[in-house]
């Protein structure tokens, strides 16, 4: 066998469609592309397929990974982003094919672009929430329970521009030691600051420990 990465982009109105219909949509894809692809064996075979990590319903993506393995361990993988995008639906565009170089376990930390429909008037009010030291948000944990923290310590870096509108990068934990996501970190802003304001979220890339490119 043959381990396979996939790098795509979910884009467009692929932005409301969830983890769990990516992945049956994506089933579907590879079947309808032809590669010859591994299934697990047993009772019940079914396509051998990893995500990194799940992408919030809402949000776009520039760096999405999938892992797949092919039966034949000397397959090419000339073509085969041209043969999935011919079968795709409106919203994922495959750019790259290649075999691993780390594992998806060393996912650590993931970047971010939030823009706000604001005219760049947020741009300071954002830029001292972010530096105040403090951000207390709820999230709610497996148990189902309500937990307060400080997500502030957990920001690796952060940078805004303002212009027709205020732009945020900022870096993040993912992965399967910690996650925050950007969203609760906006909505615990906008909160405070402006309500009614609108705002649309990418995740730019998924980052290794050394904030590397997960390749």
């Amino acid at each position: 066998m043959k381990n396979v990465r996939l790098f795509y982009k979910k884009t467009g109105l692929a932005r409301f469609v969830s983890h769990l219909d990516t992945m049956r949509c994506m089933t579907r894809l590879l079947r309808r592309a032809n590669l010859d692809v591994w299934y697990t064996e047993g009772f019940n075979p079914h396509l051998y397929i990893t995500f990194a990590m799940p992408l919030s319903l809402g949000m776009t993506s520039e760096y999405e990974i999938a892992d797949i393995r092919f039966n034949d361990d000397g397959a090419t993988l000339d073509g085969v982003c041209e043969k999935l995008n011919e079968n795709s639906p409106e919203g994922f565009h495959f750019f790259a094919a290649s075999e691993p170089v780390k594992k998806l376990s060393e996912l650590k930390f993931a970047k971010y672009k939030a823009e706000f429909s604001d005219g760049g008037a947020l741009k300071e009010k954002l830029e001292k929430f972010l530096s105040s030291g403090e951000i207390s948000i709820e999230k709610k944990t497996k148990k189902g329970e309500i937990k307060t923290i400080d997500v502030a310590p957990d920001i690796e870096k952060f940078s805004l521009e303002a212009g027709d509108e205020t732009t945020l990068d900022i870096t993040l934990p993912a992965g399967n030691d910690k996650t925050v996501k950007p969203e609760l970190i906006i909505n615990k802003f906008l909160s405070q600051a402006d309500p009614e304001c609108y705002y649309k979220i990418t995740r730019t890339l998924l980052l290794d420990g050394e904030k590397m490119p997960l390749k």
